[in-house]
């Protein structure tokens, strides 16, 4: 780029511009132009030999015979037209001074002799004259001066620019073309991210944004899925495989090359199918959120393993998304790949390694901060074909037996069939095996276990659901609660703050709140209201028992309902419900743990506030409760994944006056309700037992009625639904039957009835 900067030059500048404001003249403007012609050429001459120039303005009143301020008496008559005239006059923007045109800062050397020549004729002398005196215009970039020039200027050629000149034009370019794609595609996601962000806010999945306190990335997207089951096929799998024929098989394929085999999932690792410019995690999905103000284990690592010593801390901000991009991107129509996520609510699926085209090696997560407790699984799967049969083997399973083997079949949840048949949750599963595999554990001696299912999808390219039971989120209990509590039937002028009042008993490890539900009859005096009994009912302690949610719903539900049992049961209790009691376990997917890597159902005897507030806040909500009122009794609701039916773990009692007693609740339960067998129930106090909330209630607080409610993962194997999977609704209805029991124990006839069948 050629310019140079003269004295005068300013003076120049402004007398061009007042130029070129003036309306447009022809014959003036061929004047102008010609001034500005002829006194370039001067003022060239002129500025070489450090001599003072003069305006076009000057020129220009010179050539019309006009007088002006600068130049008093000049006169100059009019130049006649001519050929090159016509020319010049032909350009729009001739009256663009030549002054500006040099110091223009978009010009280089041969812009502007390109521009100038294309002015005039081939022929034209001042053509050839103009190109010789642009290659002595001084120049202003190299900042070397020439002492051999009046303005210290160095003059510099005209001519190509240089290869570093063009490099340093195109790169410019360059970078202009991707700094605006890059915008453009910084207004296209802040758009997309406005949109799934208002649709998230419409939908209510903003409501009760969950805490992490670890460092993944999970999806704020939540299905709120049909609780309506399959009943055609709720029946139990008879055709289960030996397991020598999968162990068989599996030791084969270890022997195997493996070089085939692709990892298409992995819920912790970065994708290797994206790039810098698409990247795996898109940040600019990232919803906004406090900071973490929660107490994690010395030992945490956010990724679910143990820390190194003396690593501490949490991560500053939840990695909360409004979606994410998926692990595996297909290469085409024609690939069959499944595509599977588990990084939403509740999910759980570690790895996915596709061994055939229609095989899968499935590897479960371990429970956050711990080496073990893997039992539950939770994902989804895209790219389905209908015409082809499937095979999941699913690792990393840690109980040596389970109730597979004895007809339980996996849950699956089609969302097309869910549209267009009413379908919700279905069973399905072929070949079904529950077996030890090769893998050693990490902690202690033994091995791991596998499950292995082969089924066929209904739907192509349908997005499918894989579970180990009916999932129940953080989400779902603070969505219920909220309802349960809701004013919903002003109507008939009844309040549900006269029956059910939610509080909030202390907050998780990760922030989460623990409600409490507090039912009773409000509408009752203060000192009848203090005469009254309390029950205390927990639920979901450990995470991936999420039949106990169901149990515990059917019970808030008939206790604020009409009927005249749960009308006599308020006026006769104050009810303390904790529907999830390890809320940060439910949100990573656990299956047994907290966020602490420990079981909570162990830490009755020494909990600590610091790393386990949640027993620790219910055994003060103990003391606070027995200083005011009787506890009744205390049921703590449970999932069992090796016996069928419902029943209860209870505690022994050795007082001869009361001889039992703790086993008339149980009894009278299994006479109201077809899945509760009184069989199945034990009140023997086994020494690993004895950390666990019933013990210690029993043994430190003296209540007789502690009990553990448990439901099997499988169903009944006897009643009306015999041989057939527990849905949603059969499991509300054993909370429903719970209240009913509860009703009728304090009935004389009915106590002494049960006491005369426990004794015989």
């Amino acid at each position: 780029m050629n310019t140079y900067l003269t004295p005068g030059f300013q003076d120049s500048k402004i007398e061009e511009r007042k130029v070129r404001k003036t309306k447009i003249n022809p014959d003036k403007d061929l004047l102008l132009a010609r001034a500005i012609l002829e006194n370039e050429e001067e003022l060239l001459k002129k500025n070489l030999d450090g001599q003072q120039k003069y305006s076009a303005g000057e020129k220009y009143n010179k050539i019309r015979n006009k007088p002006n301020s600068s130049t008093p008496g000049t006169n100059v008559g009019k130049t006649p037209e001519s050929s090159t005239d016509k020319r010049i006059l032909g350009k729009k923007n001739m009256h663009i001074s030549i002054n500006e045109q040099i110091v223009s800062k978009k010009s280089s050397n041969k812009s502007f002799v390109y521009r100038m020549n294309s002015s005039f004729s081939k022929e034209s002398p001042v053509k050839k004259q103009r190109a010789t005196k642009e290659a002595n215009l001084p120049s202003i970039n190299n900042k070397t001066s020439d002492a051999s020039q009046p303005d210290g200027l160095v003059r510099k050629k005209a001519g190509k620019p240089s290869k570093a000149e063009n490099d340093s034009r195109i790169t410019k370019s360059r970078d202009g073309r991707k700094r605006q794609r890059d915008k453009s595609a910084l207004n296209n996601s802040k758009t997309q991210y406005n949109i799934e962000l208002q649709k998230l806010k419409q939908a209510g999945d903003l409501r009760w944004t969950p805490k992490l306190c670890v460092d993944i990335p999970m999806s704020i997207e939540r299905i709120k899925f049909s609780q309506s089951a399959y009943e055609n096929d709720n029946k139990w799998n008879y055709r289960i495989m030996g397991k020598e024929d999968y162990q068989r098989r599996e030791q084969i394929k270890k022997l195997e090359s493996t070089s085939q085999t692709q990892v298409v999932y992995d819920s912790l690792d970065k994708s290797p199918f994206y790039t810098d410019s698409n990247p795996y995690i898109d940040d600019k999905k990232l919803l906004e959120a406090k900071k973490n103000s929660g107490f994690v284990n010395p030992n945490i690592n956010p990724r679910g393993y143990r820390r190194q010593k003396g690593i501490t801390g949490i991560p500053n901000k939840d990695k909360i998304y409004t979606s994410l991009n998926p692990y595996y991107i297909l290469e085409n129509e024609e690939d069959t790949t499944l595509v599977f996520e588990s990084r939403f609510e509740s999910g759980n699926l570690k790895r996915a390694v596709k061994i055939e085209d229609y095989e899968y090696d499935l590897i479960l997560r371990n429970d956050y901060n711990s080496q073990g407790y893997t039992q539950w699984f939770y994902f989804r799967v895209t790219n389905t074909r209908s015409d082809k049969k499937y095979l999941f083997n699913i690792y990393h399973f840690y109980k040596p037996e389970s109730i597979y083997n004895e007809g339980m079949r996996p849950l699956i949840y089609s969302k097309k069939k869910e549209a267009k048949e009413g379908v919700g949750w279905m069973r399905i599963g072929e070949d079904i095996c529950y077996y030890q595999n090769t893998t050693k554990r990490k902690s202690g001696s033994g091995f791991l276990y596998s499950l292995s299912f082969s089924f066929d999808l209904p739907f192509n390219d349908d997005e499918v659901y894989f579970c180990h039971h009916y999932p129940y989120t953080y989400r779902d209990c603070k969505e219920f609660l909220d309802n349960l509590c809701t004013d919903s039937r002003r109507e008939e002028r009844v309040s549900q703050k006269d029956r059910i009042r939610k509080t909030e008993i202390c907050k998780s490890l990760a922030g989460n709140s623990l409600d409490l539900a507090i039912i009773t009859n409000f509408l009752s005096s203060e000192q009848d209201i203090s005469q009254r009994d309390a029950v205390i009912i927990t639920g979901r302690v450990h995470p991936g028992e999420s039949n106990s949610s169901f149990i515990v719903e059917g019970i808030l539900e008939y206790l604020v309902s009409d009927e005249v049992e749960a009308i006599q049961l308020r006026e006769k209790y104050v009810f303390k419900i904790i529907p999830m009691l390890n809320p940060d376990g439910v949100i990573l997917g656990n299956y047994r743990c907290s966020l602490s890597g420990q079981d909570l159902n162990r830490q009755w005897i020494a909990a600590t506030s610091r790393v386990f507030p949640e027993i620790y806040n219910m055994k003060l909500m103990f003391k606070k409760t027995l200083e005011s009122r009787r506890i009744f009794m205390y049921v703590d609701v449970h999932g069992h994944s090796r016996k069928n039916n419902c029943f209860m773990y209870g505690c022994s009692n050795k007082a001869s006056d009361k001889k039992n007693y703790e086993k008339i609740f149980p009894m009278r339960f299994s006479e109201l309700h077809p899945t509760f067998s009184f069989e199945d129930c034990s009140f023997n106090v086994q020494k690993d037992r004895e950390t666990t909330g019933r013990v210690f209630v029993r043994r430190e607080y003296n209540i007789l009625n502690s009990f553990t409610l448990e439901s099997s993962f499988l169903g009944a194997s006897k009643g009306i639904y015999q041989d057939t999977h527990f849905t949603p609704e059969q499991l509300k209805d054993v909370g429903r039957a719970f209240c009913k029991t509860l009703n009728d124990i304090e009935n004389p006839k009915i106590k002494a009835s049960m006491l005369k069948k426990l004794s015989s």
